[in-house]
């Protein structure tokens, strides 16, 4: 798509981010599911499915990793 090598994207991606690809998506994907859980109702599952996780446990898996913290825990502290 962006008709460069992939490890050319990636090192020019690096440069202009300050991040890897891969930790920039997943961090954008923990901003947005945190959003969610303050926000709403919506079941942790739900937000998993909806913020592109695998699964409710791949999401409490970056969660601990990037925000240091897990989701059910942010809703729990929230009310």
């Amino acid at each position: 798509m962006a008709e460069v090598s992939l490890p050319h994207f990636m090192r020019a991606f690096r440069t202009s981010t300050g991040e890897a690809p891969l930790r920039f998506i997943m961090q954008r994907r923990v901003t947005r599911a945190t959003r969610l859980l303050l926000e709403t109702s919506t079941p942790l599952m739900k937000i998993a499915h909806d913020c592109g996780f695998a699964d409710r446990s791949h999401m409490t898996r970056c969660f601990r990793r990037i925000a240091g913290n897990t989701p059910a825990r942010i809703r729990r502290e929230r009310s």
